[in-house]
């Protein structure tokens, strides 16, 4: 949609540097809003985990909107891939070894309740992993 209002006020710029521009300036916009969302959500009120869920979707939905309405260049797709896989990994170590120790992180009372939560979260993000890699580039890794 953004690109159609594009396309009508500028008719001279239907270059590939104009369309990576547009890409550029709405991702700037959209991590704008999502800020304005931060803010608004008052993550004080809530525990790390649920803040770093919220964060986690949010990601996810500029991860996949970017790709299938602006047609990122690869170069940002790989970085949010880059992200996306390193990220969520990086999380449910710190929630094991310092929110899991401190009664902060969900089920802290009842370890095997946690690992279980974890092993869910693990299956999770490499199923998204995965599903990224197929947006993205079209095929999976080892097909």
């Amino acid at each position: 949609m953004f690109e159609i209002a594009f396309t009508v006020e500028y008719p001279l710029c239907q270059n590939a540097m104009a369309e990576r521009l547009l890409s550029a300036f709405a991702l700037w916009r959209l991590l704008e809003n999502i800020a304005f969302l931060f803010i608004y959500m008052n993550f004080s009120k809530r525990s790390p985990t649920e803040n770093f869920a919220r964060a986690t979707i949010i990601l996810l939905l500029i991860s996949v909107v970017g790709a299938i309405l602006f047609n990122w260049p690869d170069e940002i797709k790989k970085g949010l891939l880059g992200l996306w896989i390193i990220v969520p990994p990086t999380w449910l170590w710190f929630e094991f070894c310092f929110l899991f120790e401190k009664g902060k992180a969900p089920f802290s009372n009842d370890f095997e309740k946690f690992k279980y939560a974890q092993e869910l979260s693990k299956n999770l993000w490499l199923s998204i992993s995965a599903i990224l890699l197929l947006i993205y580039f079209g095929k999976l890794p080892g097909v």
